[in-house]
């Protein structure tokens, strides 16, 4: 491991997997339009949910963008009271299935823990709701309808809710009563439940969609006049282009599958897709049901220009420096005539491909080359490193 202190750097600005997912650099449009997305979707927003898909070519920020809106959503200082799922990839088993997906959600995404957060959390908001109905009641009525059923302005509370939300409620007030077949039909599928109308068991497709599209309903649910547990959710999926090396029968279930989430799940839902594929050959595998289903254009990450690749570098520095750093030049250790040649020789100026002729550079530099702390590969010695090194 280099210590680049001495170099003007705190840590390795050049990582070419997402490790800076505090941190955006570049593309402020793109983050515009996801911004815009998260928000839009949630309670006392525009509340309709959202559909979109992130397209560009390996490499290019999809998986940064997905990241760092996950940390930017979850994060104790956010605003959003959302939650935020970004699930890898799309194949998680031996084959791509929604199944596959629902366990690595509810299992490794979110677990044991947050279900029973979420069921406590709701079951309070259906206790105010049963405790203001209750209030419109006299003393004696009061005492006979509870006598009757000491549940009964709660159950009056579920049973107002639409007949699809009513099997969803009950099972999180069994999990908040501490029902562990409750929460094991959640988090493991399995069967057991009496007296709530819910599929036996979680070992299917269509059953996991299902599932998954009324917990997230639920969760999301304003009971009365009390707002939702989360404000919305956010659901991402990462590396899609996947679907492109399964077989036909595989892309039509998942495509089967995401259409009925989104059916599903009307309101407070972001679902996002990221693909690193070209335009046409997404239009070639993306069912037209699907396709119509999304409510923007797709969020494309195109190559960088020269200059806002530059920049893009830069801000990368920048972020990556010293408490208290003064600099030279804001380049350092590299100046911006070696910047602009290691750029004209990239072939395609996406965050990955930068990331990855810098790093090689600087660690030839620094390890081959000798350059002291405090010094700057100039143009000329970039140009001998890639012409040495192949790069």
């Amino acid at each position: 491991m280099l210590d680049l202190l001495g170099y003007g750097l705190a840590k390795n600005p050049f990582t070419t997997v997402p490790t800076n997912v505090d941190h955006w650099s570049g593309r402020d449009r793109e983050r515009e339009v996801l911004l815009d997305v998260y928000q839009s979707v949630l309670y006392g927003e525009i509340g309709l949910s959202e559909f979109i898909i992130l397209v560009g070519e390996w490499g290019s920020g999809k998986t940064h963008a997905l990241e760092y809106f996950r940390q930017f959503v979850n994060g104790e200082r956010s605003d959003m009271k959302a939650k935020s799922i970004l699930v890898p990839k799309v194949k998680l088993g031996p084959k791509v299935s929604w199944l596959e997906l629902y366990r690595h959600i509810v299992k490794q995404q979110l677990g044991r823990g947050f279900f029973t957060d979420v069921a406590a959390n709701f079951s309070r908001l259906v206790e105010r709701c049963a405790e203001d109905s209750s209030n419109a009641f006299e003393q004696q009525e009061f005492r006979r309808l509870v006598r009757k059923d000491p549940q009964h302005f709660s159950n009056s509370v579920v049973s107002g809710l639409a007949p699809e939300d009513q099997p969803y409620a009950k099972l999180l007030i069994e999990v908040d009563k501490g029902d562990e077949m409750a929460l094991n039909y959640l988090t493991e599928g399995r069967s057991g439940l009496q007296g709530i109308d819910l599929p036996t068991q979680i070992n299917n497709d269509y059953n996991a969609v299902q599932v998954l599209a009324g917990i997230l309903r639920v969760m999301t649910l304003p009971i009365g006049d009390q707002p939702p547990v989360y404000r919305g959710v956010h659901l991402a999926i990462d590396e899609a282009e996947e679907l492109l090396e399964v077989k036909m029968t595989e892309q039509a279930e998942f495509w089967f599958g995401t259409r009925e989430l989104i059916n599903r799940v009307p309101e407070r839902m972001a679902l996002l897709l990221a693909f690193s594929a070209d335009v046409p050959m997404l239009e070639a595998i993306i069912s037209p049901a699907v396709y119509d289903r999304t409510t923007r254009n797709n969020v494309t990450f195109e190559s960088f220009t020269s200059e806002d690749a530059k920049e893009f570098v830069r801000t990368q520095l920048e972020y990556c420096r010293p408490q208290g750093y003064t600099g030279v030049q804001p380049f350092h250790p590299f100046t911006a005539r070696a910047v602009d040649y290691i750029l004209e020789q990239t072939i395609s100026l996406v965050p990955r491909k930068i990331f990855l002729r810098l790093r090689q550079v600087l660690e030839r530099g620094i390890r081959h080359e000798g350059l002291r702390k405090g010094e700057e590969i100039d143009r000329v010695l970039a140009e001998e490193i890639m012409l040495k090194m192949g790069i």
